[in-house]
């Protein structure tokens, strides 16, 4: 189940008795590249740090074009769907849940069709 969901507006959930505690949702985000390819598919509370975490450090980043976001009211919620999208769509850079030889030859193809096989892990 996914909601709507803006950054403006936060969303309370309660904790105990004690008053209402902020916290962000979870979101499921995908990057694709410039053809429409997955890239790669993972889960956060805060999308815009965990961006800027990917921009430093994802040497994948590189291909990313675009990225989409579906916002859960549960990191249980976005972690299912979170292992879904991996099983069903095998994002390309993705290891986790994704650890297979043929996953690893796709990825190998990926780069070396982007000339960048050193970032082969």
């Amino acid at each position: 189940m996914s909601l709507p969901w803006t950054w403006d507006v936060p969303y309370f959930l309660p904790y105990d008795d004690e008053a209402p505690v902020p916290v962000a949702p979870m979101v499921l985000y995908r990057y694709y590249d410039d053809q429409g390819r997955l890239l790669y598919v993972g889960i956060t509370n805060s999308f815009k740090e965990r961006n800027a975490k990917h921009a430093a450090a994802s040497p994948w980043i590189i291909f990313a074009t675009r990225s989409t976001t579906e916002s859960f009211p549960a990191r249980r919620d976005a972690e299912e769907a979170e292992r879904s999208a991996i099983w069903s769509e095998r994002p390309l850079f993705n290891s986790q849940r994704n650890r297979t030889p043929w996953a690893r030859q796709r990825l190998s193809v990926y780069l070396v069709e982007r000339g960048r096989l050193d970032l082969l892990p």
